[in-house]
């Protein structure tokens, strides 16, 4: 993951409620080293989409973590999405 401090800061300035600040305290965890997120698909999923698709945070670039803490979304379901 990369800009993970970037994502968290970015994040904060919200004051997110529900599912965002989950999220986002996900990620803040995974920043402090209480929790852990997969490094390959053998390890499962990081979290599932609202679209019920799984989420691997390790290959998320800065952009797709901040729509990641936004929607909740794959990085997968992101590129359908937004490439159009």
């Amino acid at each position: 993951m990369e800009n993970l401090d970037e994502v968290i800061a970015w994040g904060q300035k919200r004051g997110w409620i529900g599912d965002n600040k989950a999220r986002l305290d996900y990620l803040k965890a995974i920043a402090a080293n209480t929790a852990t997120y997969s490094r390959t698909v053998n390890h499962g999923p990081d979290d599932t989409s609202p679209f019920g698709q799984p989420v691997y945070l390790m290959d998320m670039n800065t952009l797709e973590l901040k729509e990641y803490l936004l929607s909740g979304l794959s990085k997968k379901e992101q590129s359908r999405i937004f490439s159009n």
